[in-house]
C-alpha cells in the first residue's frame, strides 16, 4: 500500500504569518510542525519534523519531551547522531537526490529542497492526504524578521542577514512552488494561508 487513509493535514512553517494563527486554531486536527514550531505549539502538533536545526539543541530536547512515540518525530538521519537523537526515540529519515518520494511512510525517505517545508508537504502526501494547508510559510523578511517568534524586536536582522535570507528564500520558494505542483497532479487539494506564493 503506497499511502494511507485519505485526510487533511495542516503543514506548520515558522514564518511571521504564523502569528496569526494561535495554537487553539490547531486543535483536534493533524498537524505537521517544523523547527521552532516547537517552541510554542507543540501541544498541537502530530508530528514534528527537522532537517537542519543550525544548532537550537533545545527544539531536540522539546521534541523528545513531547513525542514519546519514536513515529511522530522526524529527523534527518544526517543530523540525528550530532544532536544525540537515536533510532529509539525518532524517526530517522533520509532524504532523496531532489526528487519527489512517491514510496512509502515506511520507506522513511522524503524530498531534499533547499527546506525541510518540502520534506513535510511530501510525508502529508504519503500520509494519504487528500487536502494540506500550509500555515507559516513565508519565506519573507517583514521588518527587519523572518520568524514567528521574532517578538517584542528581538532577532532583527543586519542588511547582511537580510541579503542573505533573501537569496535563501528565492531558492527555497522555487522549489516549495515545484513540490506543490507535483502534489497536486496527484489530484491532492494544497492550500498556503501564508505569504508564500504556491
Amino acid at each position: 500500500m503506497t499511502r494511507l487513509q485519505p485526510l487533511e493535514i495542516n503543514v506548520i512553517g515558522s514564518g511571521r504569518s504564523l502569528n496569526n494563527y494561535p495554537p487553539e486554531f490547531f486543535k483536534n486536527k493533524i498537524n505537521i510542525g517544523v523547527n521552532a514550531v516547537i517552541k510554542e505549539y507543540a501541544e498541537v502538533l502530530t508530528y514534528y519534523m527537522v532537517l537542519d536545526i543550525q544548532d537550537h539543541i533545545e527544539w531536540v530536547e522539546l521534541a523528545k519531551e513531547r513525542f514519546k512515540d519514536k513515529r511522530f518525530f522526524w529527523i534527518w538521519k544526517g543530523i540525528a547522531g550530532r544532536y544525540g537523537v537515536t533510532e529509539d526515540e525518532a524517526t530517522l529519515f533520509d532524504l532523496t537526490d531532489g526528487e519527489f518520494a512517491f514510496g512509502t511512510v515506511e520507506s522513511k525517505k522524503l524530498i531534499r529542497g533547499f527546506t525541510v517545508i518540502n520534506s513535510a508537504l511530501n510525508l502529508a502526501y504519503l500520509l494519504g492526504s487528500k487536502k494540506i494547508n500550509m500555515y507559516g510559510v513565508d519565506m519573507v523578511i517583514e521588518n527587519k524578521q523572518a520568524h514567528y517568534d521574532d517578538k517584542d524586536g528581538e532577532f532583527i536582522l543586519t542588511e547582511s542577514e537580510i541579503h542573505n535570507y533573501c537569496l535563501r528564500f528565492h531558492r527555497m520558494k522555487k522549489k516549495v512552488r515545484s513540490t506543490v505542483d507535483t502534489i497536486r497532479k496527484k489530484g491532492v487539494e494544497v492550500v498556503n494561508y501564508g505569504k508564500a506564493k504556491t
